[in-house]
C-alpha cells in the first residue's frame, strides 16, 4: 500500500500498489498537508495546516479491502469513533516518524518552528524555533552515546533568502 493525501477533498487515501486502487479513505480531515507513518504500520499522521494539529489514523483498524469504505467510526483511533488529534505549532506541514519508534516530528510551516511529539504518550514533548518556511522533516534513530537527529528543510524567505536545513540533536531518547 502507500498514502495519499486528497487535499481538495480533505482526505488521506490508501491505495493498493497492484492497481492503484484506493483501498481505504478517511473523509474530512481538517486540513491534511503531510503524512509519516510509523515503521510497525500500524500508525499514519496527517498534519492539518489550517487548525494546527496532527490527525492520529488507526492503520490497523482500516478495514482494507472495502474500496467504498465511508464509515470513518470504525477505522480510528479513539474508542469514541473519533479522530485523535494532537495540538502543534502553527501550520504544520511535513512530518516525519523516527524509524525507532519513539517520536514524531513535524514542521510548523507559520511559526518557523518544529514539535516534537512523543509517540507513545502523543504528547508534545519540545518545540523549537528554526529556519524560515519549514517545509519537511527527516529523522534518525537514537543512537546511544551519539543522541537523536532530525534534519528540517526551510525554504527560506526574509533574512533566510535561500533556506536552509534546519538540525536537531538531543542525547536524550
Amino acid at each position: 500500500w502507500y498514502y495519499v493525501i486528497d487535499q481538495a477533498a480533505r482526505d488521506v487515501v490508501i491505495m493498493g500498489t497492484r492497481d492503484n486502487k484506493v483501498v481505504y479513505r478517511w473523509k474530512n480531515l481538517p486540513d491534511p498537508r503531510g503524512l509519516a507513518i510509523q515503521l510497525s504500520g500500524r500508525t499514519l499522521y496527517a498534519t492539518n495546516f489550517s487548525n494546527n494539529s496532527v490527525s492520529v489514523l488507526d492503520i490497523g483498524r482500516a478495514n482494507i479491502g472495502d474500496p467504498v469504505a465511508n464509515d470513518v467510526t470504525k477505522s480510528l483511533s479513539t474508542p469514541d469513533g473519533g479522530v485523535q488529534a494532537v495540538e502543534v505549532g502553527r501550520g504544520p506541514v511535513g512530518a516525519a516518524h523516527a524509524p525507532d519508534g519513539a517520536v514524531l516530528f513535524i514542521a510548523n510551516q507559520l511559526e518557523n518552528t518544529c514539535t516534537v511529539i512523543n509517540s507513545s504518550t502523543l504528547k508534545v514533548t519540545t518545540s523549537f524555533n528554526i529556519g524560515t518556511n519549514p517545509q519537511d522533516v527527516a529523522a534518525t534513530y537514537f543512537f546511544t552515546g551519539i543522541g537523536r537527529f532530525a534534519f528540517i528543510s526551510c525554504k527560506g524567505g526574509g533574512a533566510d533568502e535561500d533556506g536552509s536545513v534546519a538540525l536537531y540533536w538531543s542525547l536524550n531518547n
